[in-house]
């Protein structure tokens, strides 16, 4: 039964799967990002692959702010505290599309099974986009206005290198 609404259905799943490791993903840096964008180009270390949402490492838009103590102390709690719920979502997220892709290569394989694991996820998918954004917002809620500002030059720089396709 491969009816075009299950068909569809299956690739919203895909996609709210792909997103939600796109968002967890979103902060770490690539080693070909702009120079102005890497790890240790004159501002406080940023997140790098494999370190999502680490207290260790700020987010990439922070790079080369000038952060105070307080501020930067305020920040590694932020990332420390919510970003434990954001690695725990983001791994529940990686599990389910690793069943996904195991069932799409196994002979047990059906569009009700796909779907079923798909609309599981979806929640879950929503949730983290959601505890992302608000982590974003906290960290943003640090910043002066001027930091403020150059963080969103930041992101929009950032953007600029690595377009949507």
């Amino acid at each position: 039964m491969n009816t075009p609404e299950i068909r569809h259905a299956m690739e919203l799943g895909f996609l709210a799967i792909s997103l939600a490791l796109a968002i967890a993903l979103a902060m770490t840096t690539p080693a070909n990002a702009a120079p102005d964008m890497q790890p240790g180009a004159g501002g406080p270390p940023v997140m790098v692959p494999g370190m999502p949402f680490s207290s260790d490492h700020l987010p990439p838009y922070l790079n080369g702010l000038e952060l105070s103590d307080s501020q930067r102390a305020r920040i590694t709690e932020i990332l420390k505290t919510q970003g434990a719920s954001l690695r725990e979502k983001a791994e529940a997220g990686r599990k389910t599309h690793d069943k996904l892709r195991q069932l799409a290569f196994s002979a047990d394989y059906s569009d009700e099974k796909a779907k079923v694991l798909a609309d599981a996820a979806a929640p879950l998918m929503a949730e983290l986009a959601v505890l992302h954004a608000g982590l974003d917002r906290a960290v943003f809620a640090v910043l002066t206005p001027e930091q403020q500002q150059q963080a969103k030059e930041n992101l929009a720089n950032f953007k600029r290198h690595f377009p949507k396709r």
